[in-house]
């Protein structure tokens, strides 16, 4: 069946929640400001955004690259506003609709390369049978998975480069167009708090560091 024929959970694709770790959340109802404090204090690049009800779906996502909205408002009145109305005026969008692009756990690598390349986003937010967020994949992610592929030598770099056609820019377009560096995202450890557990950090080369800005915040 070839190997993109395999869930992106099984080829360790992007990084999911597991027991006694939850991803690094915030309800639509936070204050932005409170969601910069969360993106800097576990050192990731993007907060899964949830409702405020108590089954907690997936509603958005804010990454770092969305700070820059900031610049509209002299004023940074929008630190203390909920970050769901910040997102909505950000987008210009109504209640029902929202940028985010989602996959799940058993979804093939193929079936999440082909929504990277249709859609042109940096990431995908994983969703349970609930719609709740438990898992981020990378434009970072399909880039290791690739190299990692031609690195195995059994076929898998035909395959892989065969799927990837049309997901990376065009060479010098740069990185705004979608490339793989700077993704990532962050786990912590469960707790009745919330996510307030520091960790380790690994970066987007699937090497695990102590001290990397750019990383995966793990508990």
């Amino acid at each position: 069946a070839g190997v993109l024929s395999e869930s992106v959970a099984a080829a360790g694709m992007g990084t999911w929640a597991a027991a006694g770790r939850q991803l690094v959340t915030a309800r639509v109802d936070t204050p932005l400001a409170d969601v910069l404090g969360l993106l800097a204090a576990h050192r990731v690049s993007c907060v899964p955004l949830v409702e405020a009800g108590p089954a907690g779906r997936l509603v958005d996502v804010w990454g770092r690259e969305d700070v820059l909205f900031l610049a509209t408002d002299p004023s940074l009145g929008a630190l203390s506003a909920p970050v769901g109305a910040t997102r909505r005026a950000q987008l210009g969008a109504s209640d029902g609709v929202h940028s985010v692009r989602t996959c799940c756990a058993q979804d093939s690598v193929r079936r999440v390369v082909d929504t990277f390349a249709a859609t042109r986003v940096s990431r995908l937010v994983g969703v349970d049978a609930e719609g709740r967020p438990v898992g981020v994949v990378t434009l970072a992610d399909v880039f290791q998975y690739f190299t990692d592929a031609i690195g195995a030598g059994d076929g898998a770099a035909s395959e892989a480069a065969g799927a990837g056609r049309g997901l990376w820019p065009p060479q010098g377009a740069g990185a705004a167009a979608g490339g793989p560096a700077g993704e990532s995202i962050g786990l912590a450890a469960a707790s009745d708090e919330g996510q307030d557990s520091p960790g380790l950090d690994q970066d987007d080369d699937g090497d695990v560091d102590e001290d990397d800005d750019d990383n995966v915040d793990m508990g």
